[in-house]
């Protein structure tokens, strides 16, 4: 699939769910996750490219794809590093959200989900998940871009 197909998928999903971030167990959409992850690595490696340093690889990201991702506030760095995000409500958020609980009659006393955090993957197995990907399989969604009709040289 080109990369003009795939954002476009990608803003009918952010359309559809509000966001950009595509779920580890969306098995759906798991080609649309790894192309959104494949997008924020190109964009680190053409900053690279931009400093001058020198990369293994030239990113096929160009001005327009970056403006295109832009336009639909497409996350270049989600929940990582110095630059993190606080996403969700904030503590006077979920106090707010806690009293109205009581208001309405649920106890203090009552306990966590459990079963339901246990289904969560953390951010660490999806990065042992990607070590386990062979060159050639990186190279393949790396060229991606290749295929693309938007008319952008790489």
């Amino acid at each position: 699939r080109g990369w003009s197909e795939m954002f476009e998928r990608l803003r009918s999903y952010k359309e559809e769910q509000g966001h950009c971030y595509i779920p580890a167990g969306d098995e759906e959409n798991r080609d649309l996750r790894t192309w959104v992850r494949v997008q924020r690595r190109h964009r680190v490696v053409r900053e690279q490219n931009v400093n001058g340093e020198e990369t293994r690889f030239q990113s096929p990201l160009t001005d327009s794809r970056i403006a295109a991702l832009d336009s639909i506030e497409f996350d270049w760095t989600p929940l990582r590093g110095p630059k993190r995000k606080m996403s969700g409500p904030s503590k006077d958020d979920w106090s707010k959200l806690f009293d109205e609980m009581r208001e309405r009659g649920i106890s203090e006393e009552a306990e966590a989900k459990d079963h339901w955090f246990a289904g969560k993957r953390s951010f660490q197995e999806e990065e042992e998940e990607l070590k386990e990907w062979a060159d050639a399989d990186v190279m393949d969604l790396w060229q991606m871009g290749d295929e693309d009709d938007d008319g952008d040289e790489w």
